[in-house]
């Protein structure tokens, strides 16, 4: 779907409108998989074992986005469920 040159720059590997409509495709499949197994996790604390080496977040981030995401949101979380 998505190629790096040499000098470090995003390219799409087929850019005609079936490699396009392909690359949605496969893209909306594997979001749609990924928010399944999001769905199904005991609590919302658990995505970050989902993702455990797409990247490094510092630990003042993951609290920062415990107190201004998850925290307010467990209730509704929970009722969605």
């Amino acid at each position: 779907m998505l190629k790096v040159h040499p000098d470090g720059r995003l390219a799409l590997v087929d850019a005609t409108f079936p490699g396009l409509a392909r690359a949605t495709e496969i893209m909306s499949a594997s979001a749609i998989a990924l928010t399944r197994k999001e769905m199904q996790l005991p609590e919302p604390r658990a995505i970050w074992t989902l993702y455990p080496n797409v990247i490094t977040v510092p630990e003042s981030v993951r609290q920062l986005f415990r107190q201004t995401v998850v925290t307010p949101c467990l209730g509704l979380y929970r009722e969605l469920r």
